[in-house]
């Protein structure tokens, strides 16, 4: 598969990418199948995503989405991120091969679990 040149400009060089000091929520992601592992730390003030960073490593299509990801949803209400799904990656980052959406949507499933979990816990795909 080709990647589209953003895609590639978003994995050398990603938005985003580091940890925050103090960030609010934090939580990781781990898909078994390939390795990939992301954590997501978000800053949230008054209902709204103030900042957010990732870190972690993986495929091109797993780093490009949360670099996108994240800059998306900076500035949203936390109800808007928690609709957040699949189609909305999709818009992010382009039309995949259905055996790649776990690679894209490794970011939200962990800012997902961030917001709604323990926000310490690193969940493990299954």
């Amino acid at each position: 598969m080709l990647y589209r040149e953003e895609i590639l400009d978003h994995y050398r060089h990603p938005q985003n990418f580091g940890r925050l000091k103090q960030p609010t929520h934090r939580a990781g992601f781990e898909n078994s199948s390939c390795g990939d592992q992301i954590e997501v730390g978000l800053l949230v003030k008054d209902g709204r995503v103030i900042d957010v960073r990732f870190d972690g490593r993986g495929c091109a299509l797993s780093v490009a989405s949360a670099s996108l990801l994240t800059e998306a949803i900076k500035g949203l209400e936390l109800a808007e991120v928690k609709h957040l799904a699949l189609a909305d990656v999709v818009k992010l980052i382009g039309e995949v091969n259905p055996g790649r959406h776990k690679c894209i949507l490794m970011s939200l499933e962990a800012i997902k679990l961030a917001l709604t979990n323990d926000p310490t816990t690193i969940n493990r795909d299954r």
